[in-house]
């Protein structure tokens, strides 16, 4: 899993949260991550065009990643 901060210095604290998808990869050893939106309803219609596509949903994830930005 990557993160990128887009923060910059001098901004104020922020939180919020994003949604990613991971379909079973067994080619690259793991996990592959699909598409990654702040919308859930992207991630959600997403996983179930995967699952409709006859990937087993064993095979699907939908993550949820809450997080928050704070001065130190």
């Amino acid at each position: 899993m990557e993160i990128e901060l887009t923060h910059r210095p001098g901004q104020s604290d922020d939180s919020g949260h994003f949604y990613q998808v991971f379909v079973w990869a067994p080619e690259f050893g793991g996990w592959r991550r699909d598409v990654e939106s702040t919308e859930e309803s992207v991630a959600q219609n997403r996983a179930k065009t995967l699952m409709d596509e006859g990937i087993d949903a064993d095979y699907v994830r939908l993550v949820t990643i809450d997080y928050v930005i704070e001065e130190v």
